[in-house]
């Protein structure tokens, strides 16, 4: 089950190769059917549909452009065949060490995210355990949904941004410049703000300060919850989070209720013609 995806020149051959995330590997047709002997999973006492955990966990996906208009599967050869231990959702490419060669960030629900290193001879190995991104700054697995990446503190280095699931806050991690990051989360001023499910994301400079912000936008899962608990509702407001050019942002989340959406996905597009910047959500 493909729930997310980015293209990405791995082999720096000047082609954009395709790299899969995968959320389980569930087939429909043997699951288990819903009856009164089964109850539902249930979010504090609210019953709702369950999450991945118990299902099996699913491959990645790597495929290499050959420059005809089709691809070769290589997820075998590079190494990302081999990776099953997470429900991937959403994927990011950036060059993590600076080396010119382009690593895969993949945000994961309720388990580790990873961030593939790329080797430089067509394979990757995962290091996000070892990099600082793959948990919380506790220690935690986090339901990881969406990724961002950009330097929100202008040092030169690209750092991450990861949106979760409701009560957990959206993490910010900080690229130290030595291949390492580490979650800054309660320090930027990010950790109060956790009432809902946060999805597509960016870090962009939306007031033009030259200090990029954090968008992101939020919808739910569970519209069941609702009618029993108001503090969850269906729709979600767009969040932003401001710069203040200090390390840390003030959240801009302040909205009516009737000014909410049910939103998933975040698009980012800086506009040539002038110094503004577009974004689109749905």
């Amino acid at each position: 089950m493909a729930r997310g995806c980015t293209f990405v020149d791995y082999n720096r051959d000047g082609l954009l190769d395709l790299f899969v995330s995968n959320y389980t590997d569930i087939d429909l047709a043997h699951a288990p059917k819903p009856n009164l002997q089964m109850p539902n999973c249930n979010y504090e006492g609210v019953p709702v549909n369950c999450g991945p955990s118990g299902l099996p966990l699913p491959a990645f996906f790597l495929y290499r452009n050959n420059g005809d208009g089709t691809f070769t599967d290589v997820s075998k050869q590079s190494g990302i065949g081999a990776l099953r231990g997470s429900y991937g959702l959403s994927a990011a490419a950036f060059d993590v060490d600076e080396d010119g060669w382009p690593a895969i960030l993949v945000a994961c629900d309720s388990t580790p995210s990873l961030l593939l290193m790329n080797k430089r001879d067509g394979a990757f190995r995962e290091e996000g355990l070892l990099r600082g991104v793959a948990l919380s700054g506790e220690g935690r697995e986090m339901a990881g949904m969406r990724v961002g990446v950009g330097d929100y503190d202008l040092d030169g280095h690209l750092d991450i941004v990861r949106t979760h699931f409701q009560n957990q806050s959206t993490g910010l991690y900080h690229n130290l410049g030595k291949d390492q990051f580490e979650d800054v989360t309660a320090q930027a001023g990010l950790a109060l703000e956790r009432r809902f499910i946060n999805w597509g994301t960016g870090l962009v400079d939306l007031d033009n300060d030259g200090y990029p912000d954090i968008l992101s936008v939020a919808g739910t899962v569970y519209p069941e919850l609702e009618p029993v608990y108001p503090k969850y509702p269906r729709r979600g407001p767009r969040i932003v989070f401001r710069n203040q050019g200090n390390g840390k942002l003030s959240s801009w989340a302040k909205k009516p209720a009737q000014e909410f959406r049910l939103g998933t996905s975040a698009v980012v597009v800086p506009l040539a013609t002038s110094t503004t910047t577009e974004t689109w959500t749905c």
